[in-house]
């Protein structure tokens, strides 16, 4: 079904229109954020769930959970969902042609930072290291393509000029290697892998996790808390967890605080109510 689905007439049509979406803020920082959705933009992979995410919510991964005084927010999508290989449109359809966009939606002078969790921390780092950004927030990310090849067949049978962004290292060496917040489930085979191209690399900065499942690292209270530190209080956090497992609740309420962690549980447990109710 998946393969068929990517040739159905109302994905094409889709390619057809921007998937990213742009916001300023007058009286934030002079700060650019990218945030990459992953390949979890909408599943399963039929066309109930594509209509719900994309052509009715218009949905961008991150828009909730992000940086709040930025001055220019950037979202970007694959309606592919095969690591930006397409890129987002019929004419931005390069990752390449990504970067150049990028390049130009940052005013002289400001700085930038990227965000992106699993093939969207894939493309969050690429993109930091071609647009120079002052540090990565990466999720869990791929950094070889070359290794989920054989799970994915469509992004390997079909390389085009994206080929030199298959492994990060390749494209880290030609452009240079960004500072990396790298948060990754400890206790997932694939991730622990992927971290291993990402570790012997340097200006990276590693949380694990104590998860089995890809990409659930920490709630997204503690994944806004994160975003919205100071440079200086992710390095002193990230140091110290450096090289520990560390239990999602502990370090989602590192980040939120005891405060937010309340609140995200009273949030959560209100959610559950009212869905029984109804």
């Amino acid at each position: 079904m998946e393969s068929e689905f990517l040739d159905e007439s109302f994905l094409l049509e889709q390619y057809e229109k921007d998937n990213y979406k742009v916001t300023n803020n007058a009286s934030g920082r002079r700060v650019v954020v990218i945030y990459f959705s992953s390949n979890a933009i909408y599943y399963p992979n039929d066309y109930a769930h594509f209509s719900s995410s994309i052509l009715e919510q218009d949905k961008y991964e991150w828009e909730n959970i992000r940086i709040k005084d930025a001055g220019i927010s950037i979202y970007l999508r694959d309606i592919f969902k095969q690591w930006y290989e397409k890129g987002i449109n019929k004419t931005i359809n390069t990752r390449a042609k990504i970067f150049d966009f990028l390049k130009k939606q940052i005013p002289p002078g400001w700085e930038c930072i990227t965000v992106g969790s699993s093939a969207g921390g894939y493309m969050a780092a690429l993109a930091g290291s071609v647009l120079k950004a002052k540090y990565v927030f990466d999720f869990s990310g791929q950094n070889s393509l070359d290794i989920v090849k054989s799970n994915n067949p469509f992004i390997w049978n079909n390389r085009n000029q994206g080929i030199e962004f298959y492994d990060i290292r390749k494209a880290f060496k030609k452009n240079g290697y960004p500072k990396i917040y790298y948060i990754y489930s400890g206790n997932n085979e694939d991730d622990v892998v992927q971290f291993g191209i990402m570790e012997a690399l340097p200006y990276v900065k590693a949380l694990c996790i104590d998860s089995e499942t890809h990409g659930r690292t920490i709630m997204g209270i503690g994944k806004y808390g994160m975003l919205n530190s100071s440079e200086k209080r992710l390095d002193y956090l990230f140091e110290l967890f450096q090289g520990k497992k560390t239990n999602i609740i502990v370090a989602t309420m590192v980040f939120c605080g005891a405060r937010g962690m309340v609140w995200a549980i009273t949030t959560k447990i209100i959610r559950l109510i009212t869905r029984e109710k109804n």
